[in-house]
């Protein structure tokens, strides 16, 4: 019996033309590798984010938000310590046209690669080259783009006047872009919504994550470490009070907390005169407080 070779019924891969040879432009088909479904339109905003000079971009004259001094003061230490988190949503100017998605700017690299068609895989090196030019084709088309801010107008501020801050992005701003499409009455409805959707705070659970790090605060420093310190530094990092932080530390109740105070007098009888009713005098004028009232932060709107 003669034993025969089972011939493979595997086809060879063949590698395609390099796009460089030909003299139209290629096709999608003919440049994408065989499984690549991502579509080339953007699906939701933030599946394309663009860094952006924020001096480019105008606060809109209708949003109703304001924010405090201090707060200012808590953005901007979160984006030094935690980096940008959240992009500023923008509506582009009119006549500008919408920069590529990140779909299209890699389509854009892949039909100038010098790699020798899309059969055989990408080396490590030529992936990281691949994305590095992608970021490059996307911040170049966004280096001059100007539009108006549908939210994220202080996120924006902190970014062109904080010097760490601008060190730290190269003096840029996350952005993503709405629908060109939508009409000014629409970006007024996303404006309110996003200032609206961003909830509030429970006083029960933010006690508990206060008091939880300012024992993680003194397992890292020691336990000699004084309340005083833990405290200033506590407050530093969460932008409270420090009577606020006192409330939500301390769990004793007010007449035990202030027993061995004494109260003041909101007014101080004076005798009657002969044959006279009392006269009381006006209520006594309280002191300025030691509290200075923080500055409002606003915009144009």
């Amino acid at each position: 019996m003669t034993l025969t070779k089972k011939t493979s019924t595997k086809k060879p891969l063949k590698k395609k033309p390099s796009t460089k040879s030909s003299t139209k432009a290629p096709t999608i088909e003919a440049v994408i590798p065989a499984g690549f479904t991502a579509t080339l339109e953007m699906k939701h905003p933030i599946d394309n984010l663009y860094w952006v000079r924020p001096e480019l971009l105008r606060a809109n004259d209708y949003n109703p938000n304001h924010v405090f001094t201090r707060e200012m003061q808590l953005l901007e230490t979160s984006i030094i310590e935690d980096g940008f988190t959240q992009p500023v949503v923008v509506y582009l100017d009119p006549g500008q046209e919408t920069p590529p998605t990140w779909q299209q700017a890699l389509l854009r690299v892949m039909v100038g690669s010098s790699h020798d068609g899309y059969d055989s895989a990408f080396t490590a090196d030529e992936v990281d080259t691949l994305i590095s030019e992608v970021e490059r084709v996307m911040r170049e088309a966004a280096e001059n783009l100007t539009g108006t801010v549908v939210d994220g107008y202080h996120r924006t501020t902190i970014a062109a006047k904080s010097e760490p801050v601008r060190a730290r992005t190269g003096e840029r701003v996350p952005v993503v872009f709405l629908d060109t499409a939508k009409s000014l009455v629409d970006r007024k409805y996303s404006t309110v919504r996003h200032n609206r959707a961003r909830g509030q705070h429970g006083i029960l659970k933010m006690s508990d994550i206060i008091r939880d790090v300012a024992a993680a605060t003194r397992d890292v420093y020691g336990e000699a470490l004084p309340d005083e310190v833990v405290k200033k530094e506590v407050v530093r990092r969460m932008g409270l009070e420090r009577e606020e932080y006192d409330r939500l530390t301390d769990f004793r109740s007010s007449p035990e907390l202030r027993g061995k105070e004494s109260f003041g007098k909101g007014w101080v009888p004076i005798a009657a005169p002969p044959g006279g009713a009392y006269q009381d005098t006006a209520p006594v004028t309280p002191a300025p407080s030691a509290t200075s009232t923080e500055d409002e932060v606003s915009h144009d709107g």
